[in-house]
């Protein structure tokens, strides 16, 4: 198993709490590697709410290393639309890796998940529908095709604005 340089194994089964990274152990990792700051557990890290314009603190304690949402109102309104949690996992996937990602490496993620996405071409017919909204652009440039995040808005408030 490897690990995070924060010191701690990054837990790769299906019933870990980080199921998107899989080169540090956490959402609080992964963000203080991306504004190149130290490691520090007492650190808060202000975050946006992918649901609201709230911000929250991002902290180091596992039950709050990988929060995306500002609290339970904001979680369980976006969960509720249809297909809420699939979609809100995919999307979620896709906005973290602004150098885009494939749609294998999107169903791998899926996999960890409680739902089920039918291989990649599952992940790729999934998307179709977000493609054509302009949410989701591809790239096929390289010999891999590419899905990446193109919209202005936050992955929770992309899926409220479309369930209505």
């Amino acid at each position: 198993m490897s690990k995070c340089f924060c010191g701690k194994e990054i837990e790769n089964w299906a019933y870990a709490r980080n199921k998107i990274y899989s080169h540090v152990c956490s959402r609080f990792c992964a963000e203080t590697l991306k504004r190149k700051l130290p490691y520090d557990y007492r650190r808060k890290i202000p975050v946006k709410c992918y649901s609201c314009d709230n911000t929250f603190e991002l902290k180091s304690p596992y039950c709050h290393a990988n929060q995306r949402f500002c609290g339970v109102k904001c979680l369980t309104k976006t969960m509720s639309c249809h297909k809420g949690k699939k979609y809100s996992f995919i999307f979620t996937t896709i906005y973290e890796n602004p150098d885009g990602i494939t749609s294998q490496d999107i169903y791998e993620a899926c996999d960890k998940q409680p739902f089920r996405v039918k291989g990649a071409r599952g992940v790729t017919i999934a998307l179709r529908r977000w493609v054509a909204r302009g949410i989701i652009s591809i790239d096929k440039s390289t010999s891999q095709t590419l899905y990446r995040w193109t919209s202005d808005l936050r992955p929770g408030q992309e899926l409220l604005r479309w369930s209505k």
